[in-house]
């Protein structure tokens, strides 16, 4: 698997693009990092002014994706 990169979770970006140092998600458990984004997301629509919340995916080599 050349060129694979090994996840190590997911955790939630906030609409400044801050995440945590430590991944609250592990693998596996993109569901529900997805539906928790979704609810802050429906929490905050007031005050966010166009940001969101986003799912990103945290890579073993320092990386981070967002999730689609």
């Amino acid at each position: 698997m050349s060129g694979s990169r090994i996840i190590l979770g997911y955790a939630i970006v906030d609409p400044d693009g801050r995440y945590p140092e430590t991944p609250e998600y592990g693998i596996g458990c993109l569901n529900e990092a997805r539906e928790e984004a979704h609810a802050l997301n429906e929490d905050f629509a007031e005050e966010l002014d166009g940001g969101a919340y986003a799912v990103l995916t945290l890579f073993a080599d320092g990386g981070a994706e967002r999730v689609a």
